[in-house]
């Protein structure tokens, strides 16, 4: 489970879609991080952003202090860099790969989106999905993702 990197154009434009889709209204932390004017953005696994043309709705500033990059939906889901630190906090998007045992045929397969529950968890910064397994108990995987102010 780790934020969602955006390494490509298609990824871009799919990333955009699916938000536009959930017409999400706030900013949508990225996971990019510049700590300083002579760096480069760099993805919570400390990988270069790779080919950003076209990403960015504004010149990225040359500026010392550390900047975080943010989906901006009134940018037509266009990244906005803005300062890490702040009043604002924005939302994250996390990739989830599906669990074995969301799959298995032991009892918690799951056969319908009612067996699957998704809790978003605000005092944790996590997003977790759980399902009932009946008399195996509740089986569930969480996605945390780093609280930053922007």
């Amino acid at each position: 489970m780790r934020s969602r990197p955006v390494d490509t154009s298609s990824q871009f434009d799919a990333a955009r879609a699916y938000l536009k889709e959930l017409d999400v209204a706030n900013f949508v932390w990225t996971g990019l991080k510049r700590g300083s004017s002579k760096q480069n953005f760099l993805w919570p696994e400390s990988k270069p952003m790779e080919n950003p043309e076209g990403h960015w709705a504004v010149e990225v500033p040359k500026m010392d202090e550390p900047l975080c990059a943010a989906i901006d939906p009134s940018s037509d889901y266009r990244w906005q860099p803005l300062p890490c630190s702040g009043p604002t906090v924005a939302a994250f998007v996390c990739q989830m790969q599906v669990p074995v045992w969301a799959m298995k045929e032991d009892g918690c397969m799951i056969t319908s989106l009612p067996s699957l529950t998704i809790t978003f968890l605000p005092e944790q910064g996590a997003v977790e999905l759980s399902s009932d397994c009946g008399l195996d108990g509740t089986r569930r995987i969480t996605c945390k993702g780093k609280a930053v102010s922007t």
